[in-house]
């Protein structure tokens, strides 16, 4: 298992590093909300260096914009892996993401 990291040196775009996957997604999901305050408006989530993806990867960055649009916040996602591209197209679920 490769960890996840964001990182939030830039409070206009963070960066996600590692695999968004079953494994993960819960530690990233409380990294997020405990980071969220730091959001700039809006602040793009660059995922160039997603290793790694899986369905739960996709439930994660929906559960990101619901948190952002709970607290005022605009939430745009860069460089979606294909990986999380496809399973966002199967599932009918990319008008849900804000792709930049």
């Amino acid at each position: 298992m490769d960890n996840v990291h964001i990182n939030t040196q830039n409070p206009d775009c963070w960066h996600i590093q590692g695999e968004l996957d079953f494994e993960t997604v819960t530690q990233s999901l409380a990294d997020f909300r405990q980071k969220q305050q730091q959001l700039g408006l809006p602040v793009q989530i660059d995922l160039s260096q997603v290793t790694r993806t899986d369905s739960a990867g996709l439930a994660l960055l929906v559960e990101w914009l619901k948190i952002a649009q709970q607290n005022n916040k605009l939430l745009e996602f860069l460089n979606l892996p294909e990986q999380l591209l496809h399973i966002a197209q199967v599932s009918e679920a990319t008008e849900l993401l804000n792709v930049a």
